[in-house]
Formats: structure tokens, C-alpha cells, sequence
């Protein structure tokens, strides 16, 4: 087994975001693990650890704050104060860091960007964790990861043409000198070429320079950027919106009530009305129909504010972390095609994020809001689950 971490920095800032806004799932030996915890004071000895959810038992949080239980005052863990990291649920213990074995048994490593202190890339270089890592994969709580990337994933190219691709397209996102409309037109028509031509060892670090000049001069990275024009794309990405604003702790109470003013909740927002607060307390407070999301001239453009959302989705390339087991095993290109296509969705929340704060200006807390809700579900929330 070896690891493979992506270029970040990372430690925690005990901020406690985490332990207030995700479902932590627990394995059926982890709810015996808990309970079995020899907790010095009776009040934990008798608490409650984890409630069901949809057959699966999941972390108990406040059903009136939304935080965990364990979750005590100075954003600390008591499981982790009293018994040390190891007493921890095994997605604990793992978070901000997302695994992935890519070819063979080598396991790639990217830290989360919906964590505040990968955003801000502080702290050690990744590779400093390896132990803490090595450690993990040897508890026999932690879940297997899916299996590496397959032959019929890979579109017909060989690794070395994939990777090449791939790093290609994440020095243009870290260097900003490329527009993400230039990124997808360059993806849609390397598709096009086909795996024989792709696999030339020789054409393809030509090729791809010329082919991003070309797409950058007709999506210059100066042009503002213009999302929901037509009314369908609208529904889609309010959809998609919609999808981001509701994640995981976003409904404590699960009853019948409930589930109806959640439908309720998000049929207002499909059809532009209602308020993103609703969701919950982190979310913007402002109705929707005031955020003018599709108002695409009322915003001012700086690409330099992107910068959260381009490292982001860089290190997704850079990781492999977008394709295959790290997508509900879609090939290369789908994948591609998917995590680029998230660049609509981050224009549309970081204006609604910047609407309740500062109207018509996008600063960078307003796209690391976006990045933050984008990368929290792309390819993390499993289809048809909480």
C-alpha cells in the first residue's frame, strides 16, 4: 500500500465546524465500540451515541443546535479528550482527508476543501500524516475503499495519456491563466479526438497547449461569466443549488412534519422564492428572488476571487479524485465533464452568498462558501442517500 497525497496543507483549527454540520456514519462495530467506551462520569456512561437513519446508524447530533453530542465547549471532542483519537468514529478520525485508490494499491490522498483550514492550505504538508493514515487502514472498523480504477474507466487511454491530461488541466487551474468555459471546451473536444490519437506519446504534449490557446481565445478568461440565459438551465441549476443547501445535518427531526416543510421548502426554492436560511443556520438569510442570480450584469468579474474554487478542482485532478470509484464509476471524460461543469453551480451560490453580505461585489469568502458546499457533495453524498 502506498500513498499518494495531493500538493496541501492541513491542521485542524478547532473551529468545530465539522462536528455541526455532517452526518458521521458508524459501522455496526463501531456502535458497539461506543457503547463499550469506559467513560469516567455516568452522564456519558447513559447517553444515547447514535440514532437510525434510512437502516443505518449515524452519530446522534442536538436535536435543537444540530451539533454532535460529544461536541464540548472550546469546539472540543470529549471522545477525543477522554480516550484519545483512537476512541473516535472511524469518519472522525479521517476527516478532512478523502481516500482513493487509483492503480494498483496505490491510495491517493486529497484533504477536503469543505474543512475551513484546507481552505485556507494551513498548516503541515499532507505527507506529514502518513502514520495517522498507515494507522487507520489497519483498524478493523475501517471500511474497505472501493477498488481501483478499471480498464473500462480509463475511455480507452493509457494511464500515462490519462495523467497527462489530467496534470495538464490542473497547471491551468492553478495558474489562472485559462477561464473555466475554456477548460470545458477544451474537455468536450479532446473527447472528440478518440483514445488512438490521445495515446500518442508524442502528439499529446503538443497538442494540448495549441488546443487550450485556441479555446482560451474564444472563452477569454476576462469574459464575465453568464450562467441560466434559458429557463431550463435555470430549473438545473436551482436543482443543483438546491442539492448544496440541504446537505447532510440540515434536518435534525426526521418526522412526517418535518419532511413536508422540507418539501416544501425546497419546491420554493426550484421556483426561485423562498429563503436559503431555512436550511439551516449557516446558510445566506435573504429571500431568493432578491439574490438576482441569473441578473449576470449586475455582477462585477475578478478572477482572482476564484482562486478557492480553481485549487479546489485542481486538486480533484491532481488526486484523480473525480472519475471512477471517486464518481459513482463513471469513466475519465464523464467525470471530466462533471467536475468542471460545478463551475455554474459555484457562480450561482457564491453570488446568493454574496447578495446577503455585500450585493453585486463577489469577494473570496463568498466563492470559499461555494467551493465549500460544491466540494462537500460532489461525488462524496452516495445517490439516493443522506
Amino acid at each position: 500500500m502506498g500513498f499518494r497525497p495531493a500538493t496541501q496543507r492541513y491542521a485542524c483549527l478547532r473551529c468545530g465546524r465539522c462536528c455541526r454540520r455532517f452526518l458521521i456514519p458508524l459501522g455496526p462495530g463501531e456502535v458497539r465500540a461506543i457503547a463499550r467506551l469506559p467513560w469516567p462520569h455516568r452522564a456519558e456512561q447513559r447517553m444515547q451515541s447514535y440514532r437510525m437513519l434510512g437502516g443505518r446508524a449515524y452519530l446522534r447530533a442536538d436535536e435543537r443546535t444540530a451539533e454532535c453530542v460529544y461536541l464540548a465547549e472550546g469546539e472540543l471532542c470529549r471522545m477525543h479528550h477522554t480516550f484519545g483519537a483512537g476512541g473516535k468514529p472511524v469518519a472522525c478520525r479521517a476527516y478532512p482527508f478523502a481516500f482513493m485508490r487509483t492503480f494498483g494499491e496505490e491510495i491517493s490522498v486529497a484533504a477536503r476543501f469543505d474543512c475551513p483550514a484546507v481552505q485556507q492550505n494551513h498548516g503541515e504538508a499532507l505527507g506529514y500524516y502518513r502514520g495517522e493514515w498507515e494507522s487507520l487502514f489497519r483498524d478493523p472498523l475501517m471500511p474497505p475503499l472501493p477498488p481501483p480504477v478499471a480498464a473500462s474507466q480509463m475511455d480507452g487511454l493509457s494511464r500515462e495519456a490519462l495523467e497527462g491530461i489530467a496534470d495538464f488541466l490542473m497547471r491551468a487551474l492553478r495558474e489562472g491563466q485559462a477561464s473555466l468555459p475554456a477548460l470545458q471546451l477544451l474537455v468536450r473536444r479532446l473527447g472528440k479526438l478518440g483514445a488512438v490519437f490521445l495515446n500518442d506519446k508524442e502528439v499529446l504534449p503538443q497538442v494540448l497547449p495549441s488546443m487550450k490557446e485556441k479555446a482560451c481565445r474564444e472563452r477569454p478568461l476576462t469574459e464575465e461569466p453568464v450562467v441560466g440565459i434559458l429557463w431550463p438551465e435555470r430549473v438545473r441549476l436551482r436543482q443543483r443549488m438546491l442539492e448544496c443547501l440541504r446537505f447532510d445535518r440540515q434536518l435534525p427531526d426526521f418526522s412526517l412534519g418535518a419532511r413536508l416543510r422540507q418539501t416544501a421548502r425546497n419546491a420554493a426554492i426550484l421556483w426561485g422564492f423562498g429563503n436559503p436560511r431555512a436550511f439551516g443556520p449557516q446558510q445566506p438569510d435573504l429571500p431568493l428572488h432578491q439574490a438576482r442570480l441569473f441578473q449576470n450584469e449586475a455582477w462585477h468579474w475578478d478572477p482572482e476571487v476564484w482562486r478557492p474554487y480553481r485549487q479546489c478542482l485542481a486538486v480533484r485532478l491532481e488526486s484523480r479524485q473525480f472519475f471512477a470509484s471517486a464518481f459513482y464509476g463513471k469513466g475519465f471524460f464523464e467525470g471530466l465533464h462533471a467536475l468542471l461543469d460545478t463551475w455554474g453551480t459555484a457562480v450561482i451560490l457564491a453570488r446568493l452568498h454574496a447578495a446577503a453580505e455585500h450585493p453585486g461585489t463577489l469577494q473570496q469568502e463568498d466563492v470559499a462558501y461555494a467551493t465549500g458546499l460544491i466540494d462537500h457533495l460532489h461525488g462524496r453524498i452516495i445517490r439516493g442517500k443522506p
